[in-house]
């Protein structure tokens, strides 16, 4: 763990010095109920230079989850991209209650198997989602003391020394989750909604814990087909028998 919490401080430290650090978490769901969840955590180079910033046992521990790393490198940032595909979000979802941690992905001890709760139905299912987003899961109050807005003139961590470093300053972090549906959200709690409930976006910050929540609908497309191909089946019999019947009498009248 403490190697973890030494990449989220220097993120920290990294904005505080030059006002520069990027924290995207992407969601995007789409009709056939595949899923693309990504992350990308990239810090200016001037602080890290070449400098690794997931240790072994943080990619190890990322792929254990089903995470597939890959380097993130612009003209100005470095840092990483972690993400997951999934064909088909059933797989990730229980009939249970679930509290998702967004924050804890670095930590081995939570364990993130389920994203939804989904109420099964006949054409269509219902899917619930409770994320968390909290410093404590991620250590960095253990570094930073966020209950009290006081400096940290005596905190260091190896060789980054954090003196002067407040709560007031880590709220400028700049944290996001976005989400991207098919269909309109039925309810949401997003910091911004955009096409017509369909982009949801939260604006976090780094010294409370937040919720983010939000609740859609995805059509069952396999009943749905197997509906219309049945469907279509009875008319190809239906038009059978109407054609064999008007044969039969043509016969008959001959």
């Amino acid at each position: 763990m403490k190697k973890i919490k030494y990449v989220i401080v220097l993120a920290a430290l990294s904005f505080l010095l030059t006002g520069c650090v990027k924290f995207n978490a992407n969601m995007e769901i789409k009709k056939d109920k595949s899923m693309r969840f990504s992350i990308i955590y990239a810090f200016n180079k001037s602080l890290f230079n070449n400098q690794e910033i997931l240790t072994d046992e943080n990619k190890k521990e990322l792929e254990n989850k089903g995470f597939i790393i890959s380097d993130y490198a612009d003209d100005t940032m470095k840092g990483f991209t972690i993400s997951k595909d999934i064909k088909n979000i059933d797989a990730i979802s229980s009939t249970d209650d679930i509290n998702y941690s967004l924050s804890g992905l670095l930590d081995e001890s939570v364990e993130n198997k389920y994203f939804f709760k989904v109420k099964k139905g006949f054409l269509k299912n219902v899917y619930t989602a409770t994320f968390n987003f909290d410093t404590q899961d991620s250590g960095l109050d253990d570094s930073f003391d966020l209950n009290n807005d006081s400096d940290t003139s005596d905190s260091s961590f190896g060789d980054v020394d954090f003196s002067g470093i407040t709560q007031s300053m880590l709220q400028n972090l700049d944290l996001s989750f976005n989400v991207s549906l098919p269909y309109k959200a039925l309810s949401n709690n997003a910091s911004t909604a955009t096409d017509n409930d369909k982009s949801l976006s939260w604006n976090l910050t780094a010294n409370k814990k937040e919720n983010i929540e939000f609740e859609f609908e995805l059509y069952n497309m396999n009943v749905i087909y197997i509906g219309i191909g049945i469907l279509f089946l009875i008319v190809i019999i239906i038009i059978g028998i109407v054609i064999s019947k008007k044969k039969k009498n043509n016969d008959i009248q001959f």
